[in-house]
């Protein structure tokens, strides 16, 4: 149970209370309180994007792709340094191989789809109807893939064309692993909503590529933006990124650009074409490497209006040279309602960009293409060939260039960002030899331009600021995919611009895990009984705290341990209430709080209660009606327990046993042994001593009936005292002493008497510094702070008597005398009456070494024990 301050009435929200959390499954997944961000790859460098974020027992993996420069097993992220059984869900931004390269090693060579034993159910929880959330829930036996339908559609191409021709990419994908990889993937459209094992995500458009998307992810009310490769400059065919309406209080940007810059739209295209231009008047020909499906598009359009522009140039061919080529123009025809308003208009005019008039498709150089009956990379003639892959490192553009880079009427331009390492970025040093990427040839570079002009369609450091500046909630930002320096510098510009905002940001590291504490207040709905509070507690009185079921100022309860609701005046939960219930988290996490009651109504939980026993047999035959008057005798004298009044429950016919109702959850049960008098008969043992009566207390287990079932066998250890001393109604003095002794829970006479003195004078000096006590009389004096003086006789027996205006009243809790020569009513003896009341709950309590004392004591003679 726990409880929970309400902050407003009328909707009944809640700040929601300490909560125990539930056992950990065996091999389950590891909680991590933190919000936990580890790089697997793009850490300090682009490519391989593979991005960990943990959270709450959470795992989500954006982006799996290989490194470019890199090939086989080396080209892939550090997955050892994380279980894959542990991924939830993996979020794939867009169909570039260096962000979704490694997908079908990870799917096929780890155990990311072996996790059937997760703990995750069937995705129902504990909300149920009423705790509902909108979105689809989707089963969680194994780990999700999601990306976009147009991501999903290239997917395979890509996939299909890195096996064919991408060095290494045996060690990284088959066909078998392809098609098993492509069955576990789902989409989802922009601004769509789903959720997964409570990780609540959406999507939205990032700019980049065709179906480019960034993932806002919630997981227990933390939002986390990853955007992946973005770009928020519209161009010919693609929107620019947007901004989500939440803000997250999480960003992971990348920072492939630094703090760099980059030229406008306009003046990159004039570059370009004039470039293009200046190679075609020396008759030569320019090689243009670029992917196969992105920038490539961007390009064609660019070249296909500069061409319509300039008559002078149509007889020059302009090739698209990629074994993909016819392939992904349809499908670019098929996702136009996903490009923008440009093309989209120009479709509904049914004419589409994408059908060019002056550019020609090449499969490959290894079928001899031809147009026009001759073979167009062999003419001598000038010729634009845009060819993939873009850095040089495979495939048609490797073998362009180095079949052109020696001749000086031709030029290479380099239209997207060339990774550290690879042939392109070499070639942009303008060296005059080049090893080959297979290392068996020198190239001689002699080019008469070499240029790189970016449509990488990446952010730039303006472009990165202005995004932040939207997003008014963030506070930390966590920098990928860029190289160090790059990143470093980035780094230092967004603390400087928002250091008003105090915005952590962070560089990465390859395998480094960045922590960022999170301590979220967080809310939650009140329904069904819960919401109405039932009073119990007389008007001016104060009822129970939080552990004896009411509120923690003892006014209102919905969980009255005695009294039934529907004989309590009822009242609408308000805001300064406590509400105790029990709190469910539904599948987004969130929180609702139910009366116990109720659990059953609102969830498919199956109900259990635990019910706890303890037997006390007693050394002889007592009657129900004696126990009931023990019970109520002690009862009376409590004020924690005052509303507790036991009462006997009427037996059916033939039933054998009584039973004494505390409370509704905490029973006495007497059972008596009918066979004890001739079973006293046939032995020398006298019968007071057979145990012809047995106690069973019984009770469902709660803090509040655990309790209450404690103080009831405190009241009735006491039947379980020496039967013989307890039926002497007179006689010596020491019998009488004896009799009053023997009802204590110990025997304390004699040197355990001391013991106990001991130990109560120990206790009570820990409040009252001065106290002294006298180990021969027993006699306390405690000096109170405001002047008086309390006077405690036999401190072990704590039955006390209140001298005021000659009236007598009895302490709460007493069995022994206490003389007060002050007023009941004053504040500090009030507060002396509690502390007896806790020191006389702890019983027994446990000795200190032998210098257990340094103040006060008048030792005296001890008394000798008998």
């Amino acid at each position: 149970m726990s409880y929970f301050h309400v902050l407003s009435g009328g909707g009944g929200n809640a700040t929601g209370g300490a909560a125990a959390a539930g056992a950990t499954p065996l091999n389950g997944p590891t909680v991590i309180d933190d919000v936990e961000i580890i790089p697997l790859g793009s850490g300090g460098e682009v490519g391989r994007s593979c991005v960990i974020v943990r959270y709450k027992g959470k795992t989500v993996m954006f982006d799996c792709g290989n490194h470019p420069a890199k090939s086989g097993l080396d080209s892939l992220p550090y997955f050892d340094s994380i279980k894959a059984e542990e991924v939830d869900l993996i979020l794939i931004t867009h169909f570039h191989l260096d962000h979704c390269g490694a997908l079908p090693f990870f799917v096929n060579q780890t155990n990311f789809n072996k996790n059937l034993q997760k703990s995750h159910g069937d995705d129902r929880d504990g909300g149920g109807d009423a705790a509902a959330d909108q979105g689809v829930f989707l089963s969680n036996n194994t780990g999700k893939i999601f990306m976009t339908s147009a991501t999903k559609a290239f997917y395979r191409m890509v996939m299909n064309d890195f096996l064919r021709v991408g060095e290494g990419a045996s060690d990284l994908v088959n066909a078998e692993w392809l098609l098993a990889t492509m069955e576990h993937i789902h989409t989802i459209e922009y601004h769509e909503e789903k959720v997964i094992n409570n990780i609540r995500f959406q999507a939205f458009n990032a700019g980049h590529v065709l179906g480019a998307a960034m993932f806002l992810i919630e997981i227990n009310n933390v939002r986390i933006l990853y955007t992946g490769d973005f770009s928020r400059v519209p161009d010919r065919h693609l929107l620019g990124a947007e901004i989500p309406m939440r803000s997250p209080d999480i960003l992971i940007v990348e920072s492939t650009n630094g703090i760099r810059e980059l030229e406008s739209r306009e003046e990159r295209e004039y570059n370009f074409t004039h470039k293009v231009h200046e190679v075609m008047k020396r008759d030569g020909k320019c090689l243009i490497p670029v992917f196969a499906l992105g920038r490539a598009q961007e390009l064609l359009l660019i070249l296909e209006e500069f061409w319509e522009e300039h008559k002078e140039l149509q007889h020059i061919p302009i090739y698209y040279a990629s074994s993909l080529a016819a392939k992904c123009m349809k499908l670019y025809q098929t996702f136009v309602n996903a490009m923008n308003d440009r093309v989209k208009k120009q479709h509904a005019h049914h004419k589409n960009p994408f059908v060019f008039k002056f550019i020609h498709s090449l499969v490959d150089l290894k079928h001899n293409n031809s147009v026009n009956g001759a073979n167009p990379l062999e003419d001598p003639g000038a010729c634009v060939v845009l060819a993939s892959p873009g850095m040089l490192q495979s495939g048609l553009s490797l073998k362009l260039f180095e079949r052109w880079c020696g001749d000086r009427r031709n030029g290479i331009i380099m239209a997207g960002y060339c990774v550290d390492g690879t042939l392109a970025k070499e070639v942009l040093n303008k060296p005059k030899e080049v090893m080959s990427p297979d290392q068996k040839k020198m190239l001689t570079v002699r080019m008469g331009t070499i240029e790189a002009i970016s449509f990488s369609a990446h952010s730039d450091g303006r472009q990165t600021r202005d995004f932040i500046s939207e997003l008014r909630e963030l506070k930390h930002t966590v920098l990928v995919h860029g190289n160090a320096n790059a990143m470093r510098q980035l780094n230092d510009k967004l603390t400087q611009d928002f250091r008003d905002r105090d915005m952590k940001v962070y560089s990465t590291t390859n395998e480094k895990a960045i922590r960022i504490p999170f301590d979220m207040e967080r809310t939650a709905k009140i329904i069904g009984k819960l919401t109405t509070l039932h009073q119990h507690a007389a008007p001016g009185k104060s009822g129970p705290g939080p552990e004896e079921g009411g509120d923690r100022e003892g006014r209102l309860s919905t969980n009255d341990p005695n009294e039934g609701e529907e004989d309590a005046p009822a009242t609408r939960v308000k805001e300064g209430d406590f509400v105790s219930g029990v709190l469910l988290v539904g599948r987004s996490d969130q929180a609702t709080i139910v009366h116990p009651d109720d659990v059953g109504l609102f969830t498919d939980l199956t109900i259990t209660k635990v019910q706890q026993a303890m037997l006390l047999p007693l050394p002889r035959y007592k009657s129900a009606l004696e126990i009931l008057g023990v019970l109520q005798r002690y009862f009376a004298q409590s004020t924690m327990f005052e509303n507790v009044d036991p009462v006997v429950e009427t037996a059916a016919a033939g039933d054998r046993v009584t039973r004494i109702m505390v409370s509704p959850d905490v029973v006495v049960e007497i059972k008596n042994d009918l066979q004890a008098d001739s079973l006293a008969a046939s032995t020398a043992v006298s019968a007071p001593f057979l145990s012809q009566t047995v106690l069973s207390i019984i009770w469902n287990s709660s803090r509040y009936s655990d309790l209450l079932a404690d103080v009831t066998c405190i009241a009735l250890s006491k039947l379980a005292a020496d039967p013989v001393l307890d039926g002497v109604a007179g006689g010596s003095a020491a019998h009488r002493h004896q009799q009053q002794e023997a009802t204590l829970p110990v025997d304390i006479s004699g040197q355990d008497k001391i013991f106990r003195l001991k130990c109560f004078h120990h206790m009570l000096s820990q409040f009252y510094p001065f106290v002294t006590t006298n180990l021969v009389t027993g006699a306390c004096t405690v000096p109170l702070p405001d002047g008086q003086v309390a006077q405690i006789n036999d401190c072990i027996d704590l039955e006390v008597e209140l001298q005021v205006e000659s009236s007598t009243q009895r302490h709460p809790l007493a069995s022994g005398t206490k003389k007060l020569i002050v007023d009941y009513g004053s504040v500090e003896v009030a507060k002396l009456n509690n502390i007896l009341k806790r020191i006389y709950l702890t019983l027994f309590p446990i000795p200190v070494d032998n210098g257990w004392c340094d103040c006060g004591m008048i030792h005296g003679e001890e008394p000798v024990a008998d």
